[in-house]
C-alpha cells in the first residue's frame, strides 16, 4: 500500500503542477478518499509534508484539508489540530484554508489559525 500512495501522491503532485489531463485520476481518488475522515487525512498528510515547495502544499492543502472541513466539520478541525502539533508543514497551511463563515466548523478552525501563526509566518 506503501507505494500505491506514494505514486499516487507523484501523480498528484504532477497534476497540482502542470493540471496534466493523464494525471487527473490523481486529483479525483484523493477527492475521493476525503469522503472519510481516516483515509482523508492519511492522503492529506503526505502530499502536505512531502510537498517540493510552498505552492504545491499550499495547493495540497487548499484541496484536500478544505474538503475535509466542509465535508467532517469540527472532527475535521480536531483530527487537523491533533496532527499538526506533530507535523510543521501541517501547522503552515491554515492560512490557506477558507472556512465559510457559517460553518460550525468555523470556531474551531479560528483557534487553529491564532494556535499557529507564528508557524504560518514562516
Amino acid at each position: 500500500m506503501a507505494s500505491d500512495i506514494e505514486d499516487l501522491v507523484r501523480a498528484y503532485f504532477r497534476y497540482l503542477d502542470a493540471r496534466a489531463e493523464q494525471d487527473f485520476w490523481a486529483w479525483e481518488k484523493v477527492d475521493a478518499l476525503c469522503d472519510s475522515l481516516g483515509s482523508g487525512m492519511e492522503v492529506t498528510l503526505k502530499p502536505i509534508q512531502a510537498a517540493p515547495d510552498k505552492r504545491t502544499r499550499d495547493c495540497a492543502a487548499a484541496h484536500a484539508l478544505e474538503d475535509l472541513v466542509y465535508r467532517h466539520g469540527s472532527r475535521a478541525v480536531d483530527e487537523i489540530g491533533r496532527l499538526a502539533a506533530k507535523s510543521l508543514a501541517l501547522r503552515l497551511v491554515p492560512p490557506v484554508i477558507n472556512v465559510d463563515d457559517d460553518s460550525e466548523a468555523r470556531s474551531g478552525w479560528a483557534r487553529l489559525l491564532r494556535q499557529y501563526h507564528e508557524d504560518a509566518k514562516l
